[in-house]
């Protein structure tokens, strides 16, 4: 542990300047934002000199590394802390594990690791920040055979909200680490850097099929079932989604399997030799970039709950409300998707970790998408029809959520899902940002509207 920068706290840091343009994220449904300052440290020096200045300007912070927060949150700050400058992925062959800097993105982290033969499960998405998607769970493909992304978190350093420098582990701050591993991010202060333990890659048959919501489609409940009572090495996504003025819709299935075609077949059987599936076996790197989550971009709203026991035809009113759906603009159009659990995700020591429905069968989200083209009107009806679907949802799944999925409709969300854990978590911010300097608002549009928080002082 180190002290904060002597430098006088009143002083302006040189990485410290006042924005000429506004702050964009990577969900356009986020309004722009022009904070009081934004802060490129270079050094875990200049980090602990921002949080001085905040402190003594009473500033609130905001650290961000790639924006990709679906509710804008890491952008909500008097000060937004980029940490560009921490993207360096350093892989020791000895210990086969990884350190990586707090702003370092998904295809950074793959570029070296596959050069030694090596990975850690890392989402669908290249361009994703790794501290935040650890710091809330982070699922993927991988996560039935390899775990969630934070279950292979060893250890963090982490700049507090009070200034000091902290290497955090198991052994000399396990309670802190515990929250580290899904509990979200930015209550503490700025990650700086993570150590990962990392897994041997393998080949990695990739599987995709998709059928017009026809008579010639499977019904939903089979591919649910199909979905939980998949072995460990078999994971999956099945879709259905909405598109187009005629809302043409359609499920989608999805997958890798990382014990061959043999296990596969066995698994879906007449499934596998319909006419709209396709299916390859890839080198582990190409794999991962062709699971890539595609989308047109614009704005969108997400939600999500765990399925802790199967629905079964009850999906078919899911399926149902997509006929309600109003076209948009953009493409993506919107739906729903189940993604598979289980496996190595519940084999994680639970009392190690703060990841809310770990021991679920599957994740549903539900989305919808539109652009600045798209009236006031419409986009408040497009809110509203995801707000339907979720409370549709909510008649057969679970209340508990993905933490990186939050939801700006849920005033309590944080407090819903961070219950079973909030005494810990009160404690340590008490403790290590005592005087409320870090900010993680919501600054996306809910359902029913509700007023906007303040998105940052001006300059």
């Amino acid at each position: 542990m180190t002290a904060a920068s002597p430098r006088p706290p009143g002083v302006l840091p040189a990485c410290l300047t006042r924005p000429a343009t506004p702050v964009t994220a990577y969900n356009e449904a986020v309004p722009v934002t022009l904070p009081a300052f934004q802060a490129t440290p270079q050094s875990v020096q200049d980090v602990q000199e921002v949080v001085a200045f905040c402190r003594a300007r009473g500033l609130r912070l905001s650290p961000c590394a790639t924006g990709h927060d679906f509710e804008g949150r890491s952008l909500s700050g008097d000060v937004i802390l980029h940490l560009s400058a921490f993207r360096a992925v350093k892989y020791d062959p000895r210990t086969t594990r990884v350190t990586i800097g707090g702003g370092a993105v998904v295809y950074d982290i793959n570029q070296v690791l596959h050069a030694h033969g090596r990975a850690i499960s890392t989402g669908t998405n290249q361009d994703v920040g790794i501290t935040g998607l650890t710091l809330g769970g982070g699922a993927a493909y991988t996560s039935r055979q390899h775990g969630l992304t934070c279950d292979a978190l060893l250890a963090a350093d982490l700049v507090t909200f009070t200034g000091e420098h902290l290497h955090v582990t198991d052994d000399s701050h396990p309670d802190l680490m515990r929250l580290l591993r899904g509990a979200g991010g930015g209550h503490f202060g700025v990650v700086t850097a993570l150590t990962f333990r990392t897994y041997p890659i393998t080949p990695v048959l990739t599987f995709h099929a998709h059928w017009p919501l026809d008579g010639a489609a499977p019904p939903i409940d089979l591919l649910e079932e199909r979905l939980i009572s998949a072995p460990d090495s078999l994971s999956m996504r099945v879709g259905a989604n909405v598109t187009s003025p005629d809302r043409a819709r359609q499920l989608t299935l999805s997958g890798q399997c990382f014990s061959g075609a043999a296990t596969v077949d066995r698994h879906f059987g007449a499934l596998r030799r319909h006419a709209y599936w396709t299916e390859q076996t890839l080198p582990y790197a190409e794999a991962m970039a062709g699971a890539r989550h595609q989308t047109a971009g614009g704005a969108f709203k997400i939600k999500s709950r765990h399925a802790f026991t199967p629905v079964g035809g009850g999906l078919n009113a899911l399926l149902d409300h997509l006929l309600t759906w109003t076209p948009t603009t953009n493409p993506d159009g919107a739906g729903f998707g189940l993604f598979a659990w289980g496996g190595a995700v519940r084999h994680f020591p639970p009392q190690q970790s703060c990841v809310p429905g770990r021991q679920s069968e599957y994740l549903a989200s539900f989305d919808t998408a539109w652009t600045a083209r798209d009236t006031p009107a419409l986009t408040d009806g497009q809110l509203r029809w995801v707000h339907d679907l979720d409370a549709l949802a909510g008649t057969l799944l679970s209340s508990c959520a993905y933490v990186n999925f939050p939801d700006s409709d849920d005033q309590a969300f944080q407090a819903r899902h961070q219950q079973p854990f909030l005494a810990d978590l009160q404690a340590w911010r008490a403790r290590l940002d005592p005087d409320g300097l870090g900010r993680q608002v919501s600054l996306a549009p809910s359902w029913p509207p509700a007023p906007s928080p303040p998105t940052g002082r001006q300059p």
